[in-house]
């Protein structure tokens, strides 16, 4: 059986030929499975094969990935025994393996920093032992959840199991367990804004700071509309 530590390498081009749907849309005018699949063929080839990553794409995993190590650093001893945890510590470190979750899922910055943050709020809760032995499955739920909440495209299941190196079976268990311990929660908009301030001041990484994350685009007609109600 193929595991999560051996498989997460896998080339995209393989995972593809995997699945059957693999982009599910909250947009209901894009209901033609052809459409869909040809959206990630053309996507792939412009961007995710060749592995390109815009400057900024690059300083939001930086900023993710230098806070996932420091919150799960020093824990190699407890391996944990939830659905998360794996009995070894995957052979890909965090930020090759956000990246490839990033570029092969065009999955949103939103949803990306979304997921950073309930990670934090669960270490900090304590719900799991955040380890890495946990921290990779923790991750691939957490942006699979985010992205289905945030964005208007997103893969299913199965592509992020192939995506992950897991079971499509433990992914939808990770997937309904995350939910149970996020108790089916999203990051609120003002923790979102105040949390994302911090990301634009911070140079986490050398690399980032030539580039700092863009100031954030707040829709106050939304905001109003959304008070109102």
């Amino acid at each position: 059986m193929a595991t999560h530590a051996d498989e997460c390498t896998e080339p995209l081009s393989t995972i593809v030929s995997k699945v059957d749907l693999v982009r599910d849309t909250n947009d209901s005018s894009v209901d033609d499975i052809t459409t869909k699949v040809a959206y990630v063929q053309i996507s792939s080839e412009k961007k995710n094969i060749r592995g390109e990553e815009s400057l900024h794409r690059k300083c939001v995993r930086d900023n993710v990935t230098c806070i996932i190590e420091s919150i799960t650093a020093n824990k190699y001893h407890n391996p944990g025994d939830t659905l998360f945890h794996g009995t070894i510590i995957p052979n890909i470190g965090i930020s090759q393996y956000l990246k490839r979750i990033m570029n092969y899922t065009e999955v949103s910055d939103c949803a990306v920093i979304s997921s950073l943050l309930q990670i934090l709020n669960i270490y900090e809760g304590k719900a799991i032992d955040v380890s890495p032995y946990s921290i990779h499955r923790l991750l691939l739920a957490a942006v699979l959840v985010s992205a289905k909440f945030h964005d208007d495209f997103y893969f299913n299941n199965k592509y992020y199991a192939a995506l992950g190196g897991i079971p499509v079976r433990e992914m939808n268990k990770l997937e309904v367990e995350y939910l149970m311990i996020t108790n089916f929660g999203q990051v609120d908009f003002k923790t979102y804004t105040d949390f994302y301030s911090e990301l634009q001041v911070q140079s986490v990484h050398s690399y980032c700071r030539h580039e700092l994350l863009p100031e954030l685009k707040i829709d106050e007609d939304a905001l109003c509309s959304e008070d109102s109600e």
